[in-house]
């Protein structure tokens, strides 16, 4: 298989358990290195290292290869089982669907395998080792709860009996009467799937009231008294654990969309992540919301190092301890391959490696909500390819990843969604044209490639098909017969005799406290000394004092014959200097105008930056 076949293959899944803890699920690309041992967990495109002192350090590995997924064993000392067969150090085993794996060292760590990443979910398991003999699983509807399958323990294994035939499948096939389930067995109802993985059954259970629903009736400006409405009638929401592409023709609003749903250009509309409303609670939120914009902005002569940490102390929350910042910064440093660069200055790196700081500043707080504009720009397309499997790490972390990227199809089979906006050529105002999966987009456009929806609807004087309005009628219709419930999901069921509650992944907004005007001045001073230093804004001292000498020097032995002679002459002094030191303060405010913006976005207090620089 070609390396660009390879790219393009479906990301696999893991999720690991102990015992009956939460389930932790990660994506998997194209070869994953698993170690144990480690002080943090670090979650990269090519390894996973866990917190667990039991495992080696380097335990296993998984890898696709000739269109298979493999195992291989490299551990020693920890029992490793795959699918129930025992793997010695240096034995390899294909992984199926929904294949069984421990880890057993004093203590047994699972891991489930599926083929495909299953975004937006939160895993659990469902206990049957507690000493039951029989567990139900209820389809709920409006008035009544109807048995969906039953599992009773007899003869020292596991019997399952449906009672919806159509919709049941064991490993495949229809369940026609009882069956014995075994470690492995997959057993699917429509969309659903549960493994059997001994003790119990392992299920994705979609992630409660922390979805973002964003529904903006208008966006308007008014220029020399006139209204121009930029953006108008986008209604969608968007799943936890989703990555989603923004597509758009020239002018049809993506940067105004994006800045009407982070709240940072306010739109008449309404934007709700679970019970937190983006407008209403804005300070309260906006530490929530990592934006990178297509530009580096970054001081190109502060170091890498102090670049996050700078980050951390002004987006994490005061009360967060040191120790636990410099943990962090450590993490997402080697999350983005960026360890061992700590002392370099950003304006030595590399293209690819300043994308992927910019990026580290604003995932410092792990924000639930992640926006990147053209983040692939300039990069070629391996390095392009990396950067958006790191994004779709974020995103398998249940974030939600929104991202504008004018070449779409080289990394089309990592997005769960796409939204496309279209410019109105009656209107000229931007609309939604399409919100749904990469090749149900491809379907609704009659288009073999997503550069080609762009095409349709792109005005014919930009190259384009001139279709917008086409489009933007036909997904009104498309949306309004569009089945809202074209397949059953697990929370559709419930097992009645263990009921879970439900803990919202979006927690309370406003408890966490972070730095005021005054606590932010020390942060930007001390940026303000180390650069003083790096970007030679020193000489600013030398040339205060050669003005002052040269007051004194005319002068001259008048400032001294009396006293009112030596305050005239030592107030010109301060003045000049004053002057002199306002001047370099607003190129230097000028000259990082751009980085200023991005930082208010992220809770920087303007008159704490200009507090620091006036000091």
């Amino acid at each position: 298989m070609s390396s660009s076949q390879q790219k393009k293959m479906p990301a696999a899944g893991l999720v690991f358990f102990e015992k009956f803890e939460k389930p932790r699920q990660y994506v998997i690309f194209h070869r994953v290195m698993v170690k144990g041992q480690n002080p943090m967990e670090v979650f990269t495109t090519s390894s996973l290292q866990l917190e667990y002192s039991f495992l080696d350090k380097e335990q296993c590995e998984i890898y696709e290869e000739d269109g298979k997924w493999i195992f291989r064993n490299l551990s020693e000392d920890v029992y490793t089982f795959v699918g129930g067969r025992n793997l010695q150090q240096g034995q390899t085993a294909v992984l199926k669907d929904g294949c069984v794996i421990r880890l057993v060292n004093e203590r047994m760590l699972t891991a489930i395998f599926f083929e495909n990443y299953v975004s937006g979910r939160d895993w659990r398991v469902l206990n049957m080792d507690d000493g039951r003999h029989k567990v139900d699983i209820f389809k709920k509807s409006e008035d009544k709860e109807d048995v969906s399958l039953s599992f009773q323990f007899e003869g020292g294994h596991w019997l399952m009996e449906e009672f919806l035939a159509e919709e049941v499948l064991h490993n495949g096939e229809p369940v026609n009467d009882k069956v014995k389930i075994r470690i492995d067995d997959m057993i699917q109802i429509q969309n659903t799937r549960f493994v059997f993985e001994g003790s119990g059954l392992v299920y994705g259970y979609p992630l409660q009231d922390s979805g973002l629903s964003i529904n903006i009736d208008e966006r308007s400006v008014h220029k020399a008294m006139k209204k121009t409405t930029l953006l108008k009638d986008i209604n969608l929401f968007i799943e936890p654990g989703n990555m989603v592409l923004i597509l758009g023709g020239s002018g049809a609003g993506k940067s105004t969309f994006v800045n009407a749903v982070t709240g940072y250009e306010k739109a008449d509309a309404t934007i709700k992540e679970g019970d937190l409303d983006y407008y209403q609670d804005y300070e309260k939120v906006k530490h929530r919301i990592g934006f990178v914009p297509q530009e580096n902005l970054l001081r190109e002569e502060d170091t890498v190092g102090n670049t996050v940490k700078n980050a951390a102390d002004m987006r994490l929350p005061r009360t967060m301890s040191q120790e636990e910042k410099q943990r962090r910064v450590t993490a997402v440093l080697e999350t983005f391959g960026l360890t061992g660069r700590e002392k370099e200055l950003v304006s030595k790196l590399s293209g690819g490696q300043k994308k992927r700081l910019s990026i580290c500043t604003e995932f410092i707080a792990s924000p639930s909500l992640f926006i990147l504009d053209e983040p692939d720009s300039g990069l070629d397309g391996i390095m392009a390819m990396e950067l958006m499997e790191n994004l779709r790490m974020i995103a398998c972390s249940g974030k939600i990843v929104l991202v504008i990227t004018h070449s779409p199809d080289r990394v089309a089979h990592l997005f769960d969604k796409v939204i496309v906006l279209a410019k109105s050529t009656e209107t000229k105002v931007g609309q939604l044209a399409f919100y749904g999966g990469i090749q149900e987009a491809k379907d609704f456009f009659e288009a073999d490639s997503l550069e080609n929806v762009v095409k349709c609807i792109n005005a014919k004087n930009e190259g384009g098909d001139g279709r917008a309005d086409e489009f933007i009628g036909k997904f009104r219709e498309y949306q309004e017969k569009r089945d809202r419930a074209d397949a059953l999901t697990a929370e559709d069921f419930e097992e009645v005799t263990q009921k879970e509650e439900e803990t919202p992944a979006v927690k309370k907004a406003g408890k966490e406290v972070y730095k005021s005007r005054a606590e932010q001045v020390p942060v930007y001073l001390g940026k303000q000394f180390r650069l003083m230093f790096t970007e030679k804004n020193w000489k600013v001292l030398p040339m205060a004092a050669i003005i002052a000498f040269l007051v004194v020097y005319v002068l001259g032995q008048k400032m001294f014959r009396n006293m009112e002679f030596t305050k005239y002459g030592s107030l010109a002094v301060v003045c000049v200097c004053i002057w002199n030191g306002m001047f370099n303060s607003i190129q230097a405010v000028c000259k990082e105008r751009s980085i200023i913006k991005r930082e208010h976005r992220a809770g920087l207090h303007i008159t704490a930056y200009l507090g620091a620089h006036m000091l």
